[in-house]
């Protein structure tokens, strides 16, 4: 027995320095309702993981009205807007914070710490990318999860809000195949020190604050929709937005 608990310290200290010395960047692809989102990309050391998404907006030519009020139509290619959406978790500190929007304005909403999930771990396994991992299941605001975790890496990382796995998640999806993120490149690198907050200064909402927010403008807007359908005098049909959480019913979309 205590050769075996030696052995346990020996390899948590291991663990330790490989995390502080070198850090996991991850690339996932990421799918959530019918839109296949731009690439997730998640970097994590021992203290922190930064979750980053990539979201890029096109539009339509330009139109220019002209002296005589006719509308000429600019020439060019169409115009991208990237904008970068991120959810920075710290392990020291029992952080998370995730960036969301309701109408285009940006919310920085912060969790109530980091283990929001439940896990149950299976013996099922799977070979992701070379790194055999084990499945997990968890449910969470309105959705079941299945996971695949590796424990291969010396790392305990995972994408966006998902936390408590003692591994890698390599893989995750819902039940419902809503959502899905599936590991396409792990690269193990020299560490950069602590990862920056991004939200350091900006203000914080609680996701309470946040729901009632959404909710509440949610409301008021199906209510605008429906005074309006009504007056054609046809049915208003269904409106999804691309959530993971399902806020209100209207969030969840098979």
């Amino acid at each position: 027995m205590k050769n075996l608990t030696s052995a346990v310290l020996m390899l948590l200290i291991s663990f330790t320095v490989v995390s502080q010395e070198k850090q996991i960047e991850l690339e996932y692809q990421f799918r959530l309702g019918q839109q296949e989102v731009a690439p997730l990309k998640l970097v994590g050391n021992g203290n922190q993981c930064l979750s980053t998404i990539t979201s890029i907006r096109s539009f339509a030519p330009g139109i220019k009205v002209l002296e005589d009020g006719s509308l000429e139509e600019l020439e060019g290619e169409t115009r991208y807007e990237t904008t970068y959406k991120y959810t920075f978790k710290d392990y020291i500190s029992n952080t998370l914070i995730c960036y969301d929007e309701i109408n285009s304005k940006p919310y920085y909403i912060k969790e109530s710490g980091l283990n929001l999930f439940e896990w149950s771990i299976h013996k099922e396994t799977q070979e992701i990318l070379g790194y055999s991992c084990l499945k997990a299941s968890a449910c969470f605001r309105g959705r079941t999860y299945i996971a695949w975790f590796t424990t291969d890496l010396p790392f305990k990382a995972a994408p966006w809000k998902f936390h408590g796995l003692p591994g890698v998640i390599l893989k995750v999806e819902s039940d419902d195949m809503y959502l899905e993120m599936t590991a396409r490149q792990i690269d193990i690198v020299a560490s950069e020190g602590d990862i920056d907050n991004p939200y350091s200064n900006e203000k914080l909402t609680s996701w309470e604050t946040y729901v009632n927010k959404y909710k509440s403008i949610r409301k008021q807007e199906d209510d605008k929709l429906k005074a309006m359908f009504a007056k054609r005098g046809v049915p208003m049909p269904e409106f999804h937005l691309s959530k993971a959480e399902v806020i209100v019913e209207a969030n969840r979309k098979y």
